[in-house]
């Protein structure tokens, strides 16, 4: 897979060329060895804390990597030394030296040890992280590699002088400068340590500058750094301010950023709302370039604005920009993965038909077709379905062919919009007349075994398929395209593309006037005019007028000027009915609510890329980036494809990357999405667990908040603004990257013993969250409901599954668990008195005996601890004494034992009084848990006894 980098960004060649090396060797040989490992963030000591933004190792190699090639790039052509047949062992050397400056958080040890066990290749490092593969003959510079992985430091940089060396000195002197520089520019982020007193408490001790709270900050920070390469080296900035515009926002920054690279600007990096580059400043002709631009920018993503699936297909551009010869033929057919979607079918699968023939014979039917047309097939053996996508349309023929059926095939689906393709389809499909001469089906059937016409066609998928009217939409325009292709249908191919693309045209376009009404040219003017920032810019947002327009005339989103009605079709995130303006200046009990044109616009927007769900009630926006710490990688999309392809367990569909089957990502929204998410505790719960383990396994940060709340830098690798309460009492409103993995085992923990059925009860999670004692009740009521539902051998396997889960749960996290070490003693002791392990009832039945037995007692003679505990200590004795395993000198004293640390944690741990019921339920519970593993081990050490012994 070649990884794409924004255009522009490397003026050599061999640059390109050993970054897509990179990219084919260390950075998935990373991934796989080490998956998201973190190099950045929160870590604690006994005497300190350091606190700073989550940051995966990869992460913090890319984003230093980019500049410093840009920077060293610059230097060497400033030394005529481009063409230097060297130049790509140079460049080498730098990315692998800097790729393994904190090889230390790879390896356990110093860095200089981590290079001793990479140069040795111990445990097969050198292979596994596949650098011969990257670097052939880097032993020859292993010195040099050394020198610049040691130099990224100032604490390490005094051992470099004790590598040997072979690059030349004017090489070796740029490279500690530059490694010093990408180590700063991928560190920017501000950093607090604290150091640990002996009471726990943490005072600060340093602050680090954050670098990332705005672009301009960032810009003079990467400046400053570029003082020590002594080069003339102009550096600058163009941003948007803060704004309620997400959707436009990025539509004027993409035009903006399309301009620099238009006027030949070097961009060195990309945030969410600025671009920092190399070359003259941003200027006035540049705003009007980027306005021109974002205005026609529409048409690069039509394909991102075109919906097709076996059921619809929608230009949702269509409002913004008219569908015309050379959106049809160079933005909709010549993308690949797009006009595969028109060959997209309902009915694919063999779980849709009746009867396995029928299936079978759709696939004979496809193997014709592939036989004189343009398509090719896939099918999928585990789910038993049928994919077609096209093939050897490189040729003028190829082309003509894709259009016809794609053009065939937009008709036939949009049938109900226009009376007159509703009436072609209806007669195509039922006619009488062969496809064309000499088209015919063999299928075995006793009315008619050869088939020539779509009405025969039709009625057999019919006698297999329920609603066969998509499939066969598929299945027709195929046929048709192949007979118009070969002259048997219509005439020239050309006249008929041209035909019926006029015809989709002149049907789906909107008029001049409708278009007028809606085009973005004045609102993205607007955003750039108002919101735009660079050096020397007169759009000030804090010089502008400032006038707020009366309360019946001021827009209910914004608070600018409105003339338009609110109303329910013009609303996204914030309905237009039961809307209560809280305005101090107005007071009514039934407000005129109106909105401005540009948050109409915003709104339009918001529906064509974010079509799916309630769009009135889709409150919520979800910022995610790789985990920069904002100083944006200007990397595309097949980032994501590349760390699932090197992980090798996480599927990608359809520009979709899916974790697992309840997490998937949508590429086209990975940066940023608006949803409606339910405000029950059961969708918070599947959409805060969702976003979590796509975090966790694709190192993307999320950042949750309102629609009306822009992106703000956050150290954590999910952060989750507002959310609701039990999130916040158990912490998964804020997860750093070094907890990720615990915070998802716990939530699939959770996720197990709180399904009763197919649903979640919301209640077990909320108890939980109230107190994560209440898991060993949670586990107690699970273990009920699968011996009662599972078969035993079943039952044993999910019940010891989730058991072991949580074992290593509490292990990584006992302070969660209160009574602990109390319950852990209880249970030893209970141990000597009697094993069972068989079911729950038999696990707690000694903590059982020994509360009913105590509280009968306590209500007898409260203050006297002898009398109780000599009573808990007979109940058992007497309970158990039949065993004839146990020695009655061991029960007696066991059960005496048990008796004393119960009541001292009667009088000391629950203060001289019982639990309430449910806190009892989960005591008991509690104890069964531990209990059993205490046997289990007790039991295990016997085997192991009685094999030494024989």
């Amino acid at each position: 897979m070649n990884f794409e980098i924004v255009k522009g960004m490397f003026v050599l060649e061999k640059s390109q060329l050993v970054l897509d090396q990179l990219f084919k060797t260390l950075f998935p040989a990373l991934i796989e060895q080490y998956g998201i490992k973190e190099a950045k963030g929160y870590y604690e000591t006994d005497k300190i804390v350091y606190d700073s933004y989550d940051m995966p190792y990869h992460i913090h190699i890319l984003q230093g990597l980019f500049p410093s090639v840009q920077v060293f790039e610059k230097v060497i052509i400033s030394f005529k030394e481009e063409s230097n047949k060297d130049y790509e062992i140079w460049l080498k050397v730098f990315c692998l030296g800097f790729f393994l400056h904190d090889a230390n958080k790879l390896i356990e040890g110093s860095l200089l040890h981590a290079f001793n066990e990479i140069a040795d290749n111990q445990d097969n490092l050198h292979e596994k992280l596949k650098i011969p593969d990257f670097f052939p003959g880097v032993e020859d510079y292993w010195g040099d590699v050394q020198n610049v992985a040691l130099n990224a430091e100032n604490r390490t940089s005094v051992a470099s002088a004790m590598r040997e060396m072979n690059l030349p000195k004017g090489i070796t002197e740029i490279f500690e400068k530059l490694s010093r520089f990408a180590d700063k520019v991928a560190s920017m982020g501000g950093a607090i340590q604290y150091n640990k007193q002996e009471d726990g408490t943490l005072i600060e001790s340093k602050r680090y500058a954050d670098g990332y709270n705005n672009v301009r900050g960032m810009f003079l920070h990467i400046k400053s750094l570029l003082e020590s390469f002594d080069m003339d080296l102009e550096l600058n900035y163009v941003s948007l301010n803060e704004n309620p515009f997400k959707m436009l926002s990025k539509q004027a920054l993409f035009g903006v950023l399309l301009a620099l690279q238009e006027s030949k600007r070097q961009v060195i990096g990309l945030t969410y709302n600025g671009i920092i580059f190399f070359g003259k400043p941003f200027d006035t002709h540049l705003e009007k370039r980027s306005i021109e631009i974002a205005n026609d920018s529409e048409e690069v993503d039509v394909a991102n604005l075109t919906k097709v699936d076996f059921q619809t297909i929608n230009f949702d551009f269509l409002s913004k920009k008219p569908l015309s010869e050379d959106i049809w033929n160079e933005a909709l057919m010549e993308n690949e993965r797009l006009s595969n979607k028109f060959l997209s079918m309902a009915s694919n699968g063999a779980s849709s038909f009746s009867s396995e023939y029928g299936f079978q014979s759709l696939l004979t039917l496809i193997e014709k077709l592939k036989l004189s047309s343009y398509i090719d097939s896939r099918f999928d053996e585990k789910n038993q379905k049928v994919y077609l996508m096209f093939t050897n349309v490189d040729s003028e023929e190829g082309k003509l062919f894709r259009s016809l059926m794609c053009l065939k095939k937009t008709l036939f689906i949009n049938e109900k919009k226009v009376k007159a393709w509703k009436d072609n389809f209806s007669t195509f499909s039922k006619s009488d007349e062969p496809f064309y001469d000499g088209w015919e089906w063999k299928v075995e059937s006793e009315i008619s075994p050869i088939l020539s016409t779509p009405n025969e066609v039709t009625e057999y998928f019919k006698s297999y398929v329920k609603s066969p009217s998509n499939l066969i939409k598929t299945l027709y325009a195929i046929i048709w395209a192949e007979g118009v292709i070969n002259g048997l249908i219509g005439d020239d191919p050309e006249e008929v593309v041209e035909e019926y693309l006029e015809n989709i045209m002149t049907q789906l376009n909107p008029n001049e006037d409708d278009l007028g009404g809606n085009e973005s040219s004045n609102d993205i003017s607007e955003i750039i005019s108002t919101y735009l920032d660079y050096p020397n810019s007169k759009n000030k947002l804090w010089e502008k007028d400032l006038f707020i327009p009366e309360a019946e005339e001021r827009c209910v989103v914004t608070n600018a000027f409105a003339t338009e009605k609110y109303e329910e079709v013009k609303a996204f995130g914030l309905k237009a009915r039961g809307y209560s303006r809280r305005a101090p200046s107005y007071l009514t009990t039934s407000p005129k609510t109106k909105i401005s044109d540009i948050a109409i616009s915003e709104n339009q927007i918001r529906k064509k890329y974010f079509p799916n769900g309630n769009q009135k009630e889709a409150h919520i926006a979800v910022y995610r980036d790789f985990c920069e710490w904002g100083f944006g990688l200007p990397l595309q999309n097949n980032l994501l494809e590349m760390i699932a392809v090197a992980k090798g367990d996480i599927g990608i569909e359809d520009n979709k990357i899916k974790v697992d089957s309840g997490a998937i990502l949508d590429q086209k929204h990975h940066e940023y999405e608006l949803m409606d998410v339910g405000k029950d505790v059961e969708s918070q719960f599947y959409f805060i667990s969702k976003n979590i383990r796509i975090a966790s396994r694709l190192g993307i940060r999320c950042f949750v908040t309102s629609i009306m709340t822009p992106y703000r830098p956050h150290k954590a690798i999910f952060h989750y603004e507002n959310a609701p309460r039990f999130a916040k009492q158990l912490g998964w409103d804020k997860v750093r990257l070094f907890e990720i993995d615990q915070v998802v085992n716990e939530i699939s923990i959770i996720w197990e013993l709180s399904k009763v059925g197919k649903n979640l009860n919301s209640g077990y999670i909320l108890s939980y969250a109230g107190d994560r004692n209440h898991l060993f009740r949670l586990y107690g009521d699970y273990v009920k409901r699968v011996e009662a539902k599972e078969k035993e051998n079943k039952a044993k396997t999910l019940i010891g599954g989730v058991k072991k889960k949580i074992k290593t749960f509490i292990e990584s996290k006992p302070q969660y668990f209160s009574n602990m070490i109390s319950m852990s003693k209880l249970a030893e002791i209970a141990v000597s008195i009697k094993q069972e392990n068989k079911n729950t009832s038999q696990q707690s039945k000694i903590i059982r005996i020994a509360l009913d037995v105590m509280k009968t007692a306590v209500k007898d003679n409260q203050p006297e601890q002898e009398y109780i505990v000599t009573m808990v200590a007979g109940a058992l004795q007497k309970t158990f004494q039949a065993d004839k395993y146990i020695p009655s000198d061991q029960l007696r004293n066991a059960s005496r034992a048990f008796s004393e640390l119960l009541y001292d944690m009667y009088t000391n741990e629950w203060g001289g009084s019982f639990p309430a019921k449910t806190k009892e339920k989960m005591l008991i519970n509690q104890f069964a848990f531990i209990y059993s593993e205490k046997v289990a081990e007790y039991f295990e050490k016997k085997n192991v006894e009685k094999k030494s012994n024989n």
